[in-house]
């Protein structure tokens, strides 16, 4: 990968179906170009918590915007899905809960607000429609700076912005 500027802060946006064994590659590389980073996530199951995680792993710094408290976000997540969210979130060294209570709209503003907060966008997106395509559409129409990775096997993602 070839990146141009100073990226301090990589918002990550990824489906929930992801692996840390589909990705670490592509996480490997990001850590490698921008070992200063922050990355934040949005503690989803998922890419979300694979970054997270691989950030934990790493000594990287990580800050976590979810959309609702542990509670209510994990409610039906296995208890190892809970407990790595929770040690994440006990790693992290910023956190955030954008509300009280479940609201899907919340997902959206929580996408929107990693983006804001970031430099960068890694989003780990197939092309498909759902939350992390309304997260690289949102990136797109504000003129955020994205490398998106859409083949989960190993090889070269594309640059955009």
């Amino acid at each position: 990968m070839i990146y141009y500027g100073f990226y301090n802060k990589i918002a990550f946006t990824g489906h929930r179906y992801l692996s840390l064994w589909q990705v670490e590659s592509f996480l490997n590389k990001l850590h490698e170009d921008f070992p200063d980073a922050v990355w934040i996530t949005g503690g989803a199951v998922g890419l979300d918590s694979v970054a997270a995680s691989y950030a934990v792993a790493h000594g990287i710094r990580l800050w976590l915007i979810l959309p609702f408290p542990i509670y209510v976000m994990s409610k039906y997540w296995t208890p190892g899905q809970r407990r790595c969210l929770q040690d994440c979130w006990g790693y992290a060294e910023k956190t955030s809960v954008l509300a009280p209570t479940y609201d899907v709209s919340i997902y959206q503003r929580r996408n929107e607000r990693m983006v804001e907060l970031s430099d960068m966008v890694a989003a780990f997106w197939d092309g498909s429609k759902g939350g992390t395509g309304n997260c690289v559409g949102y990136a797109q129409s504000v003129g955020k700076r994205m490398v998106r990775f859409s083949n989960f096997t190993g090889t070269k993602p594309q640059e955009e912005g």
